[in-house]
């Protein structure tokens, strides 16, 4: 039932837009927060099992960047659908991705020193505000 309406094609209007939207199917049983689930493994994950996680991505990285790591897309989808639930602004939903792919190599540092922490703790603030 959606629809656009024509335009005329300028230097400020293209001919071709992409637009975007996501919709996140729930269970009435989920209550006021129906992303806790997938919040779970972000909140709860230890370093110790990062580490294994990056192991195994370093044995095989080819063509792929660190935030190709499992981990991370994970951390990635869980910041987006919680930004999407909170209503948060395109540019604040950037800036917390850019301030997490900024963090990666801290967080690797961080948790390859203390095995015994959270993922989590070794988050930015920002990130860790959306979890």
């Amino acid at each position: 039932m959606w629809r656009f309406r024509p335009w005329a094609v300028t230097a400020e209007t293209p001919a071709v837009i992409e637009v975007t939207h996501e919709y996140y199917f729930t269970h009435w049983r989920d209550g006021p927060d129906p992303i806790a689930w997938l919040r779970q493994r972000v909140r709860h994950l230890r370093c110790a099992k990062f580490n294994k996680s990056l192991a195994t991505f370093n044995a095989n990285p080819v063509g792929r960047q660190m935030p190709d790591m499992d981990v991370f897309r994970h951390t990635f989808s869980v910041i987006a659908r919680r930004a999407t639930h909170k209503k948060l602004t395109d540019e604040r939903r950037y800036s917390v991705g850019e301030t997490l792919t900024a963090a990666i190599p801290q967080i690797i540092s961080h948790c390859e020193a203390n095995p015994e922490t959270r993922y989590r703790d070794a988050l930015p603030e920002q990130v860790r505000e959306l979890l």
